[in-house]
């Protein structure tokens, strides 16, 4: 299929909620700052805001650029990796949505990557990032015939700080 912009990088959920300053002191995260946080420490956040109400959707860099391009009208796709869960399932299914074209490797050996975005009441955003099978894309995943029909390749920058 030939695609106006292909785009290859994180798929990740991205959920906004709003806390105060104490719980993100709890929680050890400096205001305003972006952590990768390893499943442990996103485990202990989840808990922490489960009782909130939080906004969900499918996220990333570029696949929030993806979308975008998508809704404006151009033909788009999406190459990533999620886990086999519910998770995955939504990150895919708002994407398609969207009106992209979705290339998702689903994998058993890590839970869908996601983004939680806690929002004092200043308005300060602090990000703690679980990438789960997000980190776990590789070569492997990409057909390299969907890039040379790609008019535009757009590679998500962080996709370059794993292997």
């Amino acid at each position: 299929m030939k695609l106006d912009v292909l785009g290859i990088g994180h798929a990740l959920l991205d959920s906004i909620v709003r806390v105060d300053d104490p719980l993100l002191d709890s929680l050890g995260l400096r205001k305003s700052e972006m952590f990768l946080v390893d499943d442990l420490q996103y485990a202990v956040i989840l808990e922490q805001v489960n009782s909130r109400r939080a906004i969900v959707s499918s996220g990333g860099s570029c696949a929030n650029t993806i979308e975008t391009l998508a809704m404006l009208g151009l033909q788009t796709g999406f190459v990533g990796t999620v886990g086999r869960d519910a998770q995955g399932d939504m990150f895919e299914k708002e994407m398609t949505q969207m009106g992209a074209h979705t290339q998702l490797t689903r994998l058993d050996t890590a839970a869908t990557g996601h983004t939680v975005t806690l929002v004092t009441p200043d308005g300060e955003r602090t990000f703690a990032t679980y990438l789960g099978a997000a980190a776990l894309l590789s070569k492997a995943n990409i057909d390299e015939s969907q890039i040379k029909d790609a008019g535009v390749l757009h590679l998500e920058g962080y996709a370059f700080d794993s292997k």
